[in-house]
């Protein structure tokens, strides 16, 4: 009985075993996962500069507008006097 037990845990942990096995699929999915949430970060870093760049341009048209709007009030009310 202790035979083949022993026999079985030797199947499922000797090189190329189902324990060995496992643990070289799981290895080689986090380094796969590792590798796709490094891509992704770098992806989203290059997005955040795009957006920070967009966020600054309109923020800087809409201080314009809104400095032409007053100087377009000021000359407005000049005109009514």
């Amino acid at each position: 009985v202790f035979g083949a037990v022993d026999t079985l845990i030797g199947d499922y942990t000797k090189s190329g075993g189902f324990v060995p096995d496992a643990r070289s699929r799981i290895s080689d999915e986090l380094s796969r996962l590792t590798r796709r949430m490094d891509d992704m970060t770098a992806r989203l870093a290059v997005r955040r500069q795009a957006l920070q760049q967009q966020f600054t341009a309109a923020d800087l048209a809409m201080s314009r507008l809104n400095s032409q709007s007053s100087a377009l009030s000021s000359f407005s009310s000049n005109l009514s006097l």
